[in-house]
């Protein structure tokens, strides 16, 4: 289990495989046979991901790859190959996935373009959209929208 995010990620499986997140897709970094240099793969739209900006990575209990993107929802890389889940999934955007201890796997993300931000638990098959209680003033600031201050 781990967490990485940022606009430049990188991550580490518990396999020891090396990934990069960027603007540009998600990158495997291969060593090379001598372990001198490094080769790159990138993964983007035309290999099964919705969106190319990958904003966050994390590994489930299962050893599958959470790829948390910009503006395509998430994306979970298993040996069997690329499952997005998307708009239709209830995942317009996302910032950052995470597991937790108990093994309950989460996305922070948005149903819509809308700045409304929403905690999104994985049941095995879908999201399952939890819409956070906070105070107006940490929405306002979420947004971007400075306090009131009286």
């Amino acid at each position: 289990m781990g967490l990485a995010q940022g606009s430049w990620v990188m991550f580490q499986t518990s396999d020891g495989t090396l990934w990069a997140g960027s603007i540009a897709g998600l990158i495997r970094i291969i060593p090379t046979a001598d372990g001198r240099d490094f080769r790159f793969r990138v993964y983007a739209e035309p290999h099964g991901l919705s969106y190319h900006s990958v904003a966050s990575l994390a590994e489930d209990r299962n050893e599958n790859l959470w790829v948390g993107l910009m503006s395509g929802g998430a994306a979970k890389i298993s040996r069997s190959g690329f499952t997005t889940f998307g708009k239709e999934d209830g995942l317009f955007w996302s910032s950052s996935i995470f597991e937790t201890r108990a093994r309950d796997l989460f996305v922070v993300g948005s149903l819509n373009s809308e700045t409304e931000w929403f905690i999104n638990r994985f049941d095995e098959e879908k999201f399952i959209p939890i819409r956070p209680q906070f105070p107006e003033t940490v929405k306002r600031i979420g947004m971007g929208i400075e306090p009131d201050c009286a």
